[in-house]
């Protein structure tokens, strides 16, 4: 029994769908490469992970139906997203003791200061990271600075202020800003005697 028709015709939109959503990951994959120079792509990078995954899947699709095409076309993102990838898989050993890291995103309108500050002083990590951080929580956090003294704040009104607390002194920092007017940090500290950068 064949097919009818409109059971043919659904199959190939199937397959032009799969095949759509294949090229828009590669697009995707290597628009990411741009990170440091566009807001798009800075956010596009952020799910190299997630290209890695469907492109391996894709990839064993395009090899059963054999689109020699596609299977290039998924082979050249593959390797680019494990370019980027496989550097963050190998980390070098570092005791948990030596490092202690606090992260969190404050949310600009909160203004439960007391909650977080007295969360960051019990956990007494050596690191704090927060997003989010207005010029009220720049007021408020300025407690920390007896047991956080060496600290890069970034404040904003809106919801991209940024800021680092630390209890080990920041060999080096820099701040950034990216097409759109954001700024991150990088900060580079030692750490039993190892360069840490973040």
């Amino acid at each position: 029994m064949q097919p009818n028709y409109q059971e043919t015709q659904k199959q190939k939109l199937e397959l032009k769908t799969i095949d759509f959503v294949g090229l828009f990951v590669v697009f995707c994959s290597v628009v990411s490469i741009f990170d440091e120079r566009y807001y798009l792509s800075d956010l596009l990078s952020s799910f190299r992970f997630q290209y890695l995954n469907f492109l391996v899947a894709w990839l064993l699709y395009t090899l059963v139906i054999r689109k020699k095409i596609f299977i290039v076309s998924a082979l050249i993102p593959i390797a680019l997203n494990l370019f980027y990838l496989a550097p963050t898989w190998i980390v070098d050993k570092i005791d948990k003791a030596d490092l202690k890291i606090y992260f969190a995103n404050l949310l600009s309108s909160n203004d439960k200061y007391d909650l977080v500050i007295n969360d960051i002083l019990k956990k007494s990590p050596n690191l704090v990271v927060l997003q989010e951080v207005t010029q009220a929580w720049e007021k408020e956090l300025s407690k920390l600075s007896k047991k956080y003294p060496y600290k890069v704040v970034v404040s904003r009104e809106d919801n991209f202020g940024i800021a680092v607390y630390s209890s080990i002194e920041f060999k080096s920092y820099r701040t950034f800003i990216s097409s759109a007017g954001l700024e991150s940090l990088l900060v580079a500290l030692k750490v039993s005697n190892e360069n840490i950068t973040m």
